[in-house]
């Protein structure tokens, strides 16, 4: 199939792609085919829908997607703390969500290279590049408890994966998806020893064509000009390390290294901290309560102490992460959706437990400085 100059009608399209009417009217309405004229289809979007499932087009611009929950969470003393994953839902031009009613299926599509046309995490750590996985074409993929096709980009490389759901979009879509890619992407990397992280991943509803996206919530945005402090006379040689790891920890979008890293720097504050003491024999100063605020991020450990939520944690979480083999317990690995939830919901806790702890301990130091 090779695009024209000539325009399609939306009849003319759906039968060159073989598409059923409701399948059509999601990729129409969701942005896979591009932007463009009711029943005025560019042959270029029916050319790359029909070889790659989606639109490699960088004309197309950027969109981004902003979690519905942002504005239903308000009145938390942390309205989604930085690392609280969310789900965003986009709605077509137009729609209404009694549309969402009617669907009866869904697509899933799964980004190892990012396409910003496709709501891309902006701070996803992901390939700056093609893989190194030469695909000619649509691949369907056998043994998927889902119709399941790895789909190439213009250049024939590897670039998304793409799952059909045979029932309704609900609260367990992600779930089933995410299951039915993790061991395709797995087994690949593992047998040909390639780097695979899912850049970014959307859902759209069939036939409503309204996108979900699931991320990490995106930071709120600084600036930084004349008068601003940022003073490395003021910094600390003890607190280096524990720096080092918080930006290794805030910079990835691995929930496991995430929790783990921030792990660490609570681990390494609270060694120094517990140092300082005995050295100095006297409090130390904790300017903010050492204990987790209500909010939405922080479910099941608010009004606890820093040591109740590592009591909680160590076992269930931190030693299941950094060990491969446990005699009463198995591993939290990517391998299911339900592990990664588990951990990605827990990142919030551990980030703010070791922001928290490392300005008290700087608060600290920098009062004996003084």
């Amino acid at each position: 199939m090779k695009p024209s100059e000539r325009n399609f009608t939306n009849s003319e399209a759906c039968k060159i792609l073989n598409l059923s009417q409701e399948y059509f009217s999601a990729i129409a309405n969701s942005g896979l085919l591009g932007f463009y004229e009711n029943d005025k289809i560019p042959a270029i979007s029916v050319h790359h829908f029909g070889l790659y499932g989606t639109q490699w087009r960088p004309e197309l611009g950027i969109r981004s997607a902003k979690s519905d929950m942002q504005n239903a969470q308000s009145g938390y003393v942390h309205e989604l703390y930085p690392g609280t994953v969310t789900e965003s839902r986009i709605m077509p031009q137009g729609s209404s969500a009694k549309q969402l009613e009617n669907d009866v299926k869904w697509i899933a599509q799964f980004y190892i290279i990012p396409n910003r046309f496709y709501f891309a995490d902006p701070y996803s750590l992901a390939l700056n590049g093609p893989t190194s996985i030469n695909l000619e074409s649509r691949f369907e993929v056998s043994g998927t408890a889902l119709q399941c096709f790895l789909c190439p980009d213009p250049w024939g490389k590897l670039a998304m994966v793409m799952v059909f759901g045979t029932d309704a979009p609900s609260s367990t879509m992600w779930e089933t998806a995410f299951d039915v890619v993790i061991p395709v992407l797995d087994e690949i990397s593992f047998k040909y020893d390639q780097p695979l992280p899912i850049a970014h991943s959307i859902i759209v509803g069939v036939p409503s064509g309204v996108v979900y996206t699931y991320q990490f919530a995106l930071p709120n945005e600084v600036t930084i000009s004349i008068g601003s402090e940022i003073d490395l006379k003021e910094s600390f040689v003890e607190t280096r390390d524990a720096k080092a790891l918080y930006r290794e920890a805030i910079s990835s979008n691995n929930p496991f290294h995430k929790f783990l890293t921030f792990w660490k720097v609570y681990e390494n504050v609270v060694a120094l901290r517990t140092e300082w003491r005995q050295k100095h024999r006297k409090a130390d100063n904790k300017k903010t309560k050492e204990i987790i605020p209500s909010g939405f991020s922080f479910k099941g450990y608010e009004g606890l102490s820093f040591d109740k939520v590592r009591q909680k944690m160590e076992k269930s979480k931190r030693h299941a992460i950094a060990h491969g083999g446990l005699k009463d317990s198995a591993p939290l690995t990517s391998s299911a959706f339900d592990k990664i939830q588990d951990v990605g919901t827990s990142v919030p806790v551990i980030q703010y437990m070791a922001k928290i702890i490392l300005e008290n301990f700087e608060a600290t130091l920098r009062g004996i400085k003084h």
